[in-house]
């Protein structure tokens, strides 16, 4: 018996993508594209500002958010200045992009477990459409996949990558991606470190050098944004000292997600005591 000829690589590859452009279009009829949704009231103002900064004078709302400590807005403005197109346009473009990037994050962790390409597409399929059977689809109050763009959205993006990268065996691809997670969504991406942590801790090579490069990789390179949020929150005229005005004009009180402090106690503390019980049954061999 002969082995069946295997499809050339460019084949395969176009295998994959017709599969993943499919699949993004169905995750998209159920969660379809909707411009200035949510959020996205207050942060297109904040992208539009940081284009022309002689937008909304005096705006005590807008000026709130001029210290955010995310990189995903100053980003878009600057993408948007560079390529010279509208924010409007520009949103959809990345939201597409994004949505691209969730569903081959997807194949790519299926790939980790199932070997044939059938089964990688059946998997990316049932975790891109599961919130047909659920109603919503939720990750720590977040929806899987969003109608609208946001700084969330984009560090589940990345969060999703690193995961892809840890259990494809790349620690350190893993610790880079997360910690520039870290500059998009600070509160969501410590929850996540403390995920990659209890793998780690699953895993019999824990001790490994590799994660030691992992962990010192993610340091390095999130050092530079928790001292960019801490200086951004301190002072009257930083970011701290406009949140007063802030609950004023929203009756929101997310002050974690709204200024995040990346050493917020309630997250360390949730995640160490977990993480805790996972060394203890580790050391007893359970």
């Amino acid at each position: 018996m002969t082995d069946r000829p295997q499809p050339a690589r460019a084949a395969v590859i176009a295998r994959y993508a017709v599969a993943i452009a499919i699949i993004s279009a169905l995750s998209a009829l159920q969660m379809p594209y909707g411009y200035g949704d949510g959020n996205q009231v207050f942060q297109l103002p904040t992208v539009h500002r940081l284009i022309n900064a002689d937008l909304y004078p005096g705006d005590a709302l807008v000026d709130s958010l001029r210290n955010y400590p995310s990189a995903a807005y100053p980003a878009i403005a600057w993408l948007a200045t560079s390529l010279g197109v509208g924010v409007e346009p520009l949103y959809l473009a990345l939201w597409l992009i994004e949505r691209l990037w969730l569903v081959s994050m997807f194949m790519l962790i299926a790939a980790r477990f199932v070997a044939d390409y059938r089964g990688r597409v059946f998997v990316t399929l049932v975790a891109s459409t599961t919130g047909w059977a659920l109603l919503t689809t939720l990750i720590g109050g977040e929806h899987l996949f969003s109608a609208h763009l946001t700084h969330t959205d984009l560090a589940f993006a990345l969060q999703l990558a690193a995961l892809a990268a840890w259990l494809h065996g790349r620690p350190v691809a893993a610790g880079v991606v997360t910690a520039g997670a870290l500059y998009l969504n600070a509160m969501t991406t410590v929850h996540f470190a403390g995920f990659l942590a209890l793998l780690w801790l699953l895993g019999e090579d824990r001790w490994s050098r590799r994660y030691r490069w992992a962990a010192l990789a993610f340091v390095v390179c999130a050092l530079p944004f928790v001292a960019q949020a801490r200086g951004a929150m301190g002072g009257a005229s930083g970011a701290a000292g406009e949140t007063a005005r802030f609950w004023e004009l929203l009756s929101i009180r997310h002050g974690p997600h709204y200024f995040v402090n990346a050493m917020d106690v309630g997250a360390f503390v949730s995640i160490a005591a977990v993480l805790a019980l996972f060394v203890i049954l580790s050391l007893i061999h359970i």
